[in-house]
């Protein structure tokens, strides 16, 4: 029996057939069970076409009515480098992103792995194609969403939701995307709002509540309405967003804003936050008949999409933020700002939708963020809660692949406890992963990539919208003329602080005027002593010109002179010399008896000898 050949140290095996590097599909189809609903579908589209066109559109109405199923739409983002070359570990195909583990250890095979997406946004891309993609369709539907923006620390996820003022993140333009959509229909006044996940009407009591509440939540904040509308003007001619108040209704705009912070939920729009984060006491996170919410958590009615603003700036600057060795400015929390509308239409129709932007913290490694003390502290909490979000998307994926359900743990963050309706599939959700497309954050893009993957297989089903049918009273409520309801003394401190709010706008508007004016004095003074300096120098320029041509015909005329003076004396010399010699040959001749003196030219005297030779 011969043995097989031993081979050398050096050459490599032949790989071994292995089912875990197997290609195979991210998640297994029934063929024959999409055969059969295509035959189906196509039976019932021919049974369609040849009916009448009222049954048509009672076909239509039907199917509208039936449960939706859709997969979660997770967006991967790309942030721009600093030289602008992403690494070759990372390349993409269409909506594909690749990821090469390019370790030059000796016996490591380079490892090679897919991820798809439902689009790949790239570092170009600017923030008006981000928003148009993932939300615009939600808010012209009137769908609810919940947008969680996910990855490492510093790879632009804050910037994602909220930009800057150049460049507005999701949140602002959707802010006037909504306001600009219901337009003329959207009420000053609150009459009805969401109280522990269910609609209430409010008396008029209540309203003056919100009233007040409302007025000194914008009142303690800083009214920069000229900001606001250069934001405005560059969202709106960026997306051209259509106005939908043709149809009667009332429309109500409810905004709150709520921070995660050590696992501790605080109100970021209470006017009392300091004390509230000074006492260490967050609030309670409530789970009641499948509807997760924040009890006592402020909720602001909002009249237009300048409020709206200055409440999403408030809340954002009293965000915990924190340096580490990775970032400069890093999130040390989860925030979510919740918009809530809701629409009355008569007669007695109440329909409610909420969207809600996320921004969940990076998930950071200690050896590169280098934490200590209270941020690694808040370190572990980001993590656990990170892990915990992790395991509830993997549990709700394998109970969709299986009859027996696990238990989820939503209860073991306030992060997922939060986000329970759209993990478990009864909201629509949209996520987009961010990565910083270096080789140095490797381990942790392909930690985020993988936790994208996982959400990429849910699967939602969202069921018809629930129409809340109240009295026949319900659209008269929200008609009554409350200017005139409040009392007098309110209507008046309302005024007042109207006012008040107004006189400010006007000073920072006066004082705008002033700085632009004593921009406009300095530059005109700076131009001015510009054009002094240079019609100097054009002058200095022209005086050289004509001082070098003075000089030039000066010293032309000075050599003129000196020639026609040579010229003059060597005359005088000449006569002078003829003189002389004149007055010797008349003395040579016997000089006359007059005693004058004859003087000839060279030409007499020739003449004279010519005379006497005759």
């Amino acid at each position: 029996m011969s043995s097989a050949p031993i081979r050398s140290f050096i050459q490599a095996r032949d790989p071994s057939v292995d089912r875990r590097f197997r290609p195979r599909p991210m998640r297994r189809v029934n063929l024959i069970k999409l055969i059969s609903e295509d035959e189906e579908e196509n039976d019932s589209w021919s049974d369609t076409e040849s009916e009448h066109g009222s049954e048509t559109t009672e076909s239509i109405s039907t199917s509208s009515n039936s449960t939706q199923t859709d997969g979660a739409l997770v967006y991967l983002r790309l942030r721009p480098t600093t030289d602008g070359v992403v690494s070759s570990s990372y390349t993409t195909d269409k909506n594909v992103f690749i990821t090469r583990n390019s370790s030059d250890r000796v016996g490591k095979n380079l490892t090679e792995k897919h991820f798809t997406f439902s689009d790949i946004i790239s570092s170009s891309v600017p923030q008006a194609s981000v928003y148009d993609t993932c939300i615009r369709k939600s808010i012209e539907t009137e769908e609810n969403l919940t947008i969680l923006t996910y990855g490492t620390s510093g790879s632009g996820k804050t910037y994602t939701q909220i930009g800057n003022t150049e460049n507005p993140g999701l949140i602002p333009r959707a802010l006037e995307h909504i306001f600009t959509f219901y337009g003329s229909q959207v009420q000053d006044y609150p009459c009805v709002s969401i109280v522990n996940a269910a609609i209430n009407f409010l008396n008029v009591n209540e309203i003056e509540d919100h009233v007040k509440l409302r007025r000194k939540v914008l009142v303690a904040t800083n009214t920069e309405r000229c900001n606001h509308e250069r934001l405005k003007d560059l969202v709106l001619s960026e997306h051209g967003f259509e106005s939908n108040d043709s149809e009667e209704k009332r429309v109500f705009v409810w905004v709150s804003f709520a921070e995660i912070y050590n696992e501790m939920v605080y109100d970021l729009l209470n006017p009392s936050y300091e004390q509230q984060l000074s006492k260490k006491k967050g609030l309670t996170i409530v789970s009641n008949k499948g509807q997760v919410f924040i009890k006592n958590l402020t909720s602001i009615c909002v009249r237009n999409s300048f409020e709206a603003q200055l409440l999403l700036r408030a809340g954002t600057q009293r965000i915990t933020f924190g340096s580490t060795a990775v970032n400069n400015h890093s999130s040390r929390s989860h925030f979510v700002f919740f918009i809530d509308v809701i629409t009355v239409s008569p007669p007695d129709v109440v329909e409610f939708h909420s969207y809600k932007f996320c921004d969940l913290a990076g998930s950071e490694r200690l050896h590169k963020t280098q934490n200590v003390g209270n941020r690694l502290k808040e370190a572990q909490r980001i993590n656990t809660s990170l892990l915990v979000l992790g395991r509830c998307l993997d549990a709700v994926y394998h109970n969709q692949q299986k009859k027996n359900a696990d238990v989820v743990p939503y209860r073991e963050s306030k992060l997922t406890t939060l986000l329970q309706a759209p993990l478990v599939g009864k909201e629509k959700m949209t996520m987009i992963v961010n990565i910083n497309p270096l080789d140095e954050y490797f381990e942790e893009n392909l930690n985020v990539l993988s936790f994208a993957s996982i959400a990429k297989n849910i699967i939602f089903k969202q069921k018809p919208k629930k129409l809340v049918k109240r009295s026949r009273y319900s659209w008269l409520a929200c008609n009554v003329p409350l200017n005139q309801s409040l009392s007098t003394n309110e209507n008046t401190e309302y005024l007042r602080e109207e006012i008040k709010i107004l006189n400010n706008e006007v000073e920072n508007l006066t004082n705008e005027v002033a700085r632009l004016e004593r921009e406009l004095t300095t530059q005109e003074m700076s131009l001015r002593k510009e054009l002094i300096s240079g019609n100097e120098a054009i002058v200095q320029r022209i005086e050289e010109n004509w001082r070098r041509r003075l000089d030039q015909q000066k010293n032309y005329y000075e050599g003129r002179i000196q020639i026609l003076q040579d010229q003059l004396k060597n005359q005088r010399n000449f006569y002078e010399e003829k003189i002389r010699t004149q007055q010797l040959h008349n003395k040579s001749n016997g000089s006359p008896k007059d005693g004058s003196i004859y003087v000839t030219d060279s030409g007499s005297d020739a003449d004279a000898d010519d005379s006497d030779l005759n």
